[in-house]
């Protein structure tokens, strides 16, 4: 009755998209470039922002108070089985988060970030 379903969240290089029958990637508006150089389907960029944000907000709830590099480390710790994430989307999605009022950056040291309940 119940039929699984494989999200892809690794990229699939071009010769096996185009291999697989899809065409290439981009043909359809599907996909957009990351800056590693690589194709990616939006969906799957899609999906990789909100585990990120999930992450984040996961490990700034238990610590309350974090750095900015150890929670880089640790986002990538936790991430590391599913994707690479740079740390560039890591601190994009930290900006996204504090202006959604999930994180706040700390008064005194601008390279602590606090979680707001």
């Amino acid at each position: 009755m119940w039929a699984q379903v494989k999200v892809p969240l690794i990229t699939a290089k071009k010769e096996d998209w185009a291999a697989s029958g899809s065409g290439a990637p981009g043909a359809n508006g599907m996909a957009s470039t990351v800056p590693g150089g690589t194709d990616m389907p939006s969906s799957v960029e899609e999906d990789r922002k909100h585990l990120t944000e999930a992450v984040i907000v996961r490990i700034m709830k238990s610590r309350k108070t974090m750095e900015h590099n150890p929670l880089i480390v640790e986002v990538t710790k936790h991430l590391q089985n599913r994707f690479a994430p740079t740390p560039q989307l890591i601190k994009q999605r930290i900006e996204k988060l504090i202006e959604r009022e999930y994180l706040e950056r700390d008064q005194e040291d601008w390279k602590v970030y606090r979680y707001l309940a």
